[in-house]
């Protein structure tokens, strides 16, 4: 049900402008004339049913009344003592997922250092795992022993290039 002009004019007014909820202005937010009982519960017209909001303020309310809660009732003391070991046990797997990735990316570097005599940089060592995962080992140490033939090549940003190269070359021919 829509109010109309003159009330919500008259409603804005005795609320000085400003969201009875969280205190915004006519200059900061664009106002709106809300239903304390929403009008699906039986809700009036009453300028005692009625007050100014933010437009933020009332589309969060939406239809619920004040005194309802949306959120989900307070948690147990043993259920939070069981999310606080679940997200523990989350934590420790990220750790143990980014100590295995680090793990990788040492074993490539090292294969790195021995075939082409000189550390990668540290661009390309951050990027192992994910080269791994797209190219598989067997390519990447195809296009290492490919940088080591060349030792022309004399600059790191020069041996990665052909690196890469050497790898796009291959997924090419595939």
């Amino acid at each position: 049900m829509s109010t109309g002009k003159r009330l919500r004019f008259e409603i804005l007014k005795r609320d000085g402008f400003r969201c009875r909820y969280c205190g915004a202005t006519a200059v900061s937010a664009l106002l709106h004339v809300d239903h304390v009982v929403p009008v699906v519960e039986g809700g009036l017209d009453d300028p005692a049913n009625l007050v100014t909001a933010c437009a933020d303020c009332n589309l969060g309310k939406s239809d619920v009344q004040l005194t309802e809660s949306q959120l989900e009732p307070s948690l147990t003391a043993t259920a939070m003592a069981e999310r606080a070991e679940q997200v523990q046990a989350y934590i420790e797997t990220l750790k143990a997922f980014e100590a295995a990735r680090e793990a990788l990316r040492d074993h490539y570097s090292d294969i790195w250092r021995a075939r082409v005599g000189n550390d990668p940089p540290m661009a390309l060592h951050r990027r192992w795992d994910t080269l791994d995962a797209e190219h598989g080992e067997g390519l990447l140490l195809y296009a290492m022993d490919a940088v080591a033939q060349h030792p022309s090549l004399r600059t790191a940003l020069n041996e990665v290039k052909y690196f890469h190269g050497v790898l796009r070359n291959r997924r090419a021919q595939r």
